[in-house]
């Protein structure tokens, strides 16, 4: 695994670890924040894996036959293929369902058309160009690529994502006390969520499953909804009905411009649609989801 010590690859690799499968991550250092929670039996190595020197070694030393990519980088992916091609029986990356934006209210399934779009930034630029160059070289030169998009991931260890489109903790502790929350009256936009575990077991299933999921893309959703429903959910798991006072977009805009963490784009990108289908996993990989407040309460256990 590269890049594999974070969030979301801790738990890709602690899942393939538990289905007994022989996981070395190559990341900067043991000091990342979730290298304490991964299974003791999950191998170390050291290293920048954007230096073709180190992946080389890693190459040579472990002789992997599956390399997962949990950060892909669209100017890697061809240095990545002629250090990998010929020596591993599966490549794996990792995507983001949000090159679909703007869906529409109907959820999309893997072979929607993607977008570049510059408002929302430029993280999902990077990864429709990832996609697009690991796939030609599937379709070219018959590298055994599989790409993985999940939606708004959540789960524990992380706080959810909000209605500020943020992840900050003060809106859900102000629905938890009883306090006021002012969110967008446009609550009809859609969300497609998903479960940081639900991610991981795609990609376990998409290695142990190499000849279904080869030269596959599989979008990785947990549940779909619009704000409101978002909302609505995150009432049930907090065990109080939210009290909201609905204003413009604009509003919320201007109370959180000032905030350090607050990102425009990321917040326009919150409030176009992303409406993703998961059923391609479901079906090919057999797959199954948890529950969305199940999922929220899990998140939320850190407030």
């Amino acid at each position: 695994m590269l890049a594999g010590a974070g969030w979301l690859g801790h738990c890709i690799a602690n899942k393939l670890s538990s289905y007994g499968e022989k996981v070395t991550v190559v990341h900067m250092s043991m000091e990342e924040r979730f290298v304490q929670y991964m299974n003791a039996d999950i191998a170390h190595r050291l290293g920048d894996t954007s230096d073709e020197a180190v992946c080389r070694l890693a190459l040579k030393e472990v002789q992997p036959d599956v390399v997962i990519n949990v950060h892909p980088d669209p100017n890697l992916i061809k240095q990545n293929y002629q250090i990998f091609a010929g020596h591993v029986l599966h490549y794996l990356h990792c995507s983001s369902a949000g090159v679909y934006v703007p869906t529409g209210k109907i959820p999309v399934s893997e072979d929607a058309p993607t977008y570049a779009i510059e408002k929302f930034g430029g993280a999902f630029i990077a990864k429709k160009h990832s996609d697009e160059q690991a796939m030609a070289l599937h379709n070219q030169k018959y590298f055994p690529v599989t790409i993985i998009r999940p939606g708004v991931i959540l789960g524990k260890g992380m706080i959810p994502l909000e209605l500020w489109g943020l992840r900050n903790p003060a809106f859900f502790r102000q629905i938890r006390d009883g306090k006021v929350v002012q969110v967008s009256e446009q609550t009809d936009v859609a969300i497609s969520a998903t479960y940081v575990e639900d991610v991981a077991e795609i990609f376990a299933q998409a290695v142990l499953q190499p000849d279904k999921s080869r030269g596959q893309i599989f979008n990785a959703i947990s549940w779909n909804a619009t704000h409101e429903g978002y909302l609505t959910a995150i009432g049930e798991a907090l065990g109080v009905k939210p009290r909201v006072e609905y204003v413009p977009t604009k509003t919320i805009i201007d109370s959180h411009i000032s905030d350090p963490a607050f990102s425009l784009p990321d917040y326009e990108f919150f409030m176009a649609n992303l409406a993703v289908s998961g059923q391609k996993a479901i079906n090919v990989l057999k797959v199954q989801t948890e529950s969305f407040v199940k999922i929220l309460r899990g998140s939320l256990d850190s407030l």
